[in-house]
């Protein structure tokens, strides 16, 4: 019995000294799972060179799920000091700066006890009167709502009205601080997302508090984070990290036009002339772009847009505004944005994730008409990966750090749309005159200045004045220059597909790239060979390209119906308005803008059809 009683202890001992080790694992579970809050913060921002780990997480994709990104926008923008133990101050020096601003734009004529009539007239036009100014407010909060109330109407979200009401203060009180550009089309779609962000971390904060994630953390740590994530303050934290993205986009919104002359480029959209020009500062940065870095990365590509007569402000502007805004689903956007702010205040890696998102859709371009293209461009297909764009972009702007991306394939979704005829293209060696310019006074240079004007080794579409062969003939020195013909059998229609149908029915390869080193050198600014990434074709290459183009002449052969006067007038003034609209619709900020370009490309089908290179029964 002793025995058994002894045993039975020693059970009960074990078993008790089992039970205790299990609360001691649950505790200690149960206290690591409610640190994790703190952990974070800590771990993100309290270590020793915090900044270029958090550089390193936005750039390679890992922000998406930090529950802090908030505060990593503020330190990238500048909006927080290098040196955490300043961030408190700094930030309630904002917020108080931020309400003064809405205490000096918070006009109600109302409230008004003045009880002189010339100064409180409600009909007074006076600069001073408190009407005057109360009127144009309301007139500005009018054309602020009707953007905001249409933001990402997808998203529950941004249909608030609480958050609609803050987004239209924020922008209402940066339009009054900044008269020189005040408010424009876009601006909403960049607060946004910033918005977003802001309130998605101090709900992240409440949720925290609610479970009692904090009393882990020191108490100065736990005030710290309280304090710069108060929801109190969702208003003020977004206008000033908003402020500090206009203060790097805000020339990008400015329709102030440049003069300037540099033989190195042509600014003017596909222009060959050298004369001197104007243009916006966005014009500008978007022909640097395709001059400086699509041209040597992929000139395929950039030829192939180039023959289109695809100028890059008919996308480009708003890619560039918004951020690439409607070209992504915010959660990817954000995770683009980590990268841009995160990259520098000038946003510099905007340039490179430009070329980059042409590249990854460039087969859907090369093997797409004039209707196509536009489709893709302004109708951006859905990339599954992301991160490989901004990995691409890295490696576009530097190499020898950010090898190129592989291991994956980026599969894009194209949108249905109508084709459009192949614009023709005539051989390097047939002279060509500039296409004429929308005004007369450029047209007149550009006839005075016609050789002066020439490009030499760069692909020329035929200008309309020249379809017509009844009034522009092929000189004799260029028609010996065409040595090859297309066999008597071939139809119009096949002469109208694409090249890289005809190429792969010829029995031809496409051009082959031979990479030196991708941008291991700086970009020069001629044309001529380059140490960088400058894809070479292949020597059969010319040979194949001189054979379609003189293909596609024959096209312009091709019978009309139509009085000769009366086809030269319609042909003429179809392409003259084309080109006005096309430059102009690129300039203006229209809500439906995608639509009208679409509208052009069909005019462009219907020229076509009076100049006989497509038929009726060929327009899908």
């Amino acid at each position: 019995m002793l025995t058994m009683s002894s045993k039975s202890l020693d059970d009960s001992f074990d078993e008790s000294l089992f039970a205790s080790e299990i609360v001691l694992e649950r505790k200690q579970s149960r206290k690591e799972s409610s640190s994790y809050y703190v952990d974070e913060y800590i771990k993100t921002f309290k270590q020793d060179n915090f900044l270029t780990k958090l550089k390193r997480r936005a750039i390679k994709g890992e922000l998406r799920s930090c529950r802090f990104r908030s505060i990593a926008w503020r330190i990238y923008l500048d909006c927080l000091p290098d040196r955490s133990e300043e961030w408190v101050t700094t930030t309630r020096t904002f917020r108080e700066e931020y309400q003064a601003i809405r205490n000096k734009y918070d006009t109600n004529p109302y409230r008004n006890n003045n009880h002189n009539f010339e100064e409180n007239n409600p009909l007074s036009q006076q600069e001073s009167s408190v009407w005057n100014k109360y009127f144009q407010d309301n007139e500005l909060k009018n054309t602020i709502t009707q953007d905001v109330v249409r933001t990402f109407p997808e998203i529950d979200f941004f249909q608030s009205s609480v958050m609609q009401e803050m987004m239209c203060n924020i922008l209402f009180h940066f339009a009054r601080e900044n008269p020189k550009i005040t408010y424009k089309q876009g601006m909403h779609e960049l607060l946004a997302p910033i918005l977003f962000v802001v309130n998605s971390d101090q709900q992240a904060l409440l949720h925290a508090k609610e479970l009692h994630l904090l009393e882990s953390a020191d108490e100065s740590t736990r005030n710290e984070i309280e304090e710069l994530l108060n929801q109190e303050y969702l208003e003020h934290d977004t206008y000033i990290m908003f402020r500090q993205v206009m203060e790097t986009v805000e020339p990008w919104y400015s329709h102030e036009m440049i003069s300037f002359k540099m033989d190195s480029i042509n600014f003017e959209p596909f222009s060959t002339s050298l004369e001197p020009s104007s243009c916006s500062v966005l014009g500008i940065k978007l022909r640097l772009i395709y001059e400086k870095i699509l041209k040597r990365v992929d000139s395929e590509l950039f030829f192939h847009l180039f023959n289109m007569q695809i100028e890059p402000q008919i996308f480009g502007i708003r890619w560039l505004r918004l951020l690439f805004g409607r070209e992504f689903s915010l959660q990817d956007l954000l995770v683009i944005w980590d990268a841009i702010f995160s990259d520098g205040i000038s946003f510099s890696l905007c340039d490179y994730i430009f070329t980059a998102m042409l590249i990854v859709i460039r087969d859907l371009l090369l093997s797409s008409n004039y209707s196509q293209c536009m489709n893709h461009l302004m109708r951006y297909p859905s990339v599954p990966d992301t991160q490989y764009i901004l990995d691409l972009a890295l490696h576009l702007r530097d190499p020898i750090n950010h090898p190129e991306p592989h291991g994956y394939t980026v599969g894009v979704h194209p949108i249905e749309v109508t084709p459009s005829p192949i614009h023709v293209i005539l051989p390097d060696v047939i002279e060509q005159k500039p296409v004429p310019s929308t005004s007369s006074s450029s047209r007149e240079i550009s006839e005075r200045n016609t050789d002066s004007a020439k490009t030499p080794n760069r692909p020329k579409t035929l200008p309309i004045l020249q379809v017509n062969t009844s009034k522009n003939q092929v000189t004799n020195q260029q028609k010996s220059s065409i040595s090859e013909k297309p066999q008597s059998g071939q139809s119009h229609a096949h002469q109208l597909q694409p090249v890289s149908q005809r190429q792969s029915q010829n029995g031809s390869s496409s051009p082959t790239k031979v990479v030196d080193h991708p941008l291991a050198h700086p970009l020069s600014s001629d044309d001529g060979p380059s140490s960088g990434y400058s894809p070479q074709l292949t020597p059969s290459f010319p040979s194949v390209l001189f054979k379609k183009k003189t293909q596609e002449m024959k096209s312009f052969n091709k019978p009309t119906n139509l009085n000769g006067k009366e086809l030269d007038y319609c042909c003429e003034l179809l392409t003259n308005q084309i080109d006005i609209l096309q430059k102009t619709l690129a300039e203006e900020e229209l809500k439906n803008n995608d639509v009208i370009f679409l509208a052009v490309a069909k005019l462009k089908i219907a020229r076509d059809l009076l100049k006989g290179t497509l038929k009726l029964n060929e327009i899908d």
